[in-house]
């Protein structure tokens, strides 16, 4: 029994096989787009690579948690600076009251609208809130985390803001 064994053949099939690979991966890197692709094609760099990736997904959430924070914050500025303006107008009536020429009749008109202005000001604290949290009654205390690995945090809130509370 005889074996035939081309060499030239299995040369060039080989050579062959080498340069399909070639193109393979080629064709890899062009359709991804990235210099690498697997460890195979520089494990180094693979591994910073991922690192980076990595900080940069953490750093986007740390971007998205400080404009959710802003957002936050905001809604409790427009609710603070709505009782800003109620208590100008209970610092007018006040002011106004206080002089000699006011009835009694007059003294009470005033005090019922100082009540109602207390009033929407309590209820601005109770019912001002963020994502069902609310805000203005002395109880929120938020977490933010502004690193991207989770390694720094800051805490903030907004202090109470009823008419009870600031007398």
């Amino acid at each position: 029994m005889r074996i035939y064994n081309n060499i030239t053949a299995m040369t060039a099939y080989r050579s062959l096989m080498r340069t399909d690979s070639a193109i393979s991966k080629s064709m890899e890197r062009l359709s991804s787009g990235l210099k690498i692709n697997s460890a195979a094609d520089d494990a180094t760099g693979l591994v910073i690579s991922e690192k980076m990736r990595n900080q940069i997904t953490g750093f986007n959430q740390a971007i998205q948690n400080a404009q959710q924070a802003m957002s936050m914050l905001k809604t409790a500025e427009g609710a603070m600076g709505q009782q800003h303006e109620l208590l100008g107008r209970i610092r007018e009536l006040v002011l106004s009251s206080n002089n000699d020429f006011m009835t009694d009749d007059n003294l009470q008109t005033i005090q019922n609208e100082i009540d109602t202005l207390v009033e929407q000001i309590d209820d601005i604290a109770n019912n001002t809130t963020y994502n069902g949290k609310n805000l203005m009654d002395g109880t929120l205390g938020s977490k933010l985390v502004i690193d991207e690995d989770a390694g720094t945090s800051t805490v903030f809130g907004v202090g109470g803001v009823s008419a009870t509370i600031t007398g």
